[in-house]
């Protein structure tokens, strides 16, 4: 049921954004984006919200925060780093499933395909990493596997929807 109402938010964010359309601006600007990524490998969904201060179309700095499920099920705050249609994020966070604080690093190319003004969408292409520092001795064979899976860098695929204030 998540997944659906996160793809249905989606639409409703990508949609409404053409009734706020304005003329885009060289100078600062404020920046969210919303994006939902699936991951190869270690498979899973991660959903995440980012704001960037964006000092021009080029370079901004900003936070955010990334929910994950699957093979990661963890919530992580994270620093970020936009350039161009890059996007680079650094952060921890904590591991629900082995109960451990986890280190996120993202690097991904955001591509802009729908342009509404303000508003902007495409997909997103790149890796993510999400390593659980938890202590596996003790557990079994198959508990081992999964744990090794996870902390792989996922390459990712997804969803982005931009919108300029």
């Amino acid at each position: 049921m998540k997944k659906v109402f996160s793809i249905v938010l989606a639409l409703l964010v990508a949609g409404s954004m053409s009734s706020f359309a304005k003329e885009n601006s060289s100078s600062g600007f404020h920046l969210i984006t919303a994006e939902i990524t699936g991951g190869a490998i270690a498979v899973g969904i991660t959903e995440s919200g980012t704001y960037n201060y964006m000092f021009n179309d080029t370079f901004g700095l900003g936070g955010g925060i990334a929910v994950s499920e699957g093979f990661n099920n963890d919530i992580v705050f994270y620093g970020d780093v936009k350039y161009l249609n890059w996007d680079f994020a650094l952060g921890a966070g904590y591991e629900f499933g082995y109960v451990a604080p986890v280190l996120y690093l993202k690097a991904a190319y955001q591509s802009y395909m729908w342009d509404w003004g303000v508003g902007k969408a495409g997909f997103t292409f790149g890796a993510d990493w999400h390593f659980a520092f938890k202590n596996i001795e003790g557990y079994t064979d198959a508990y081992k596997a999964v744990y090794v899976i996870s902390v792989i860098p996922r390459f990712i695929i997804g969803v982005n929807c931009k919108f300029e204030l």
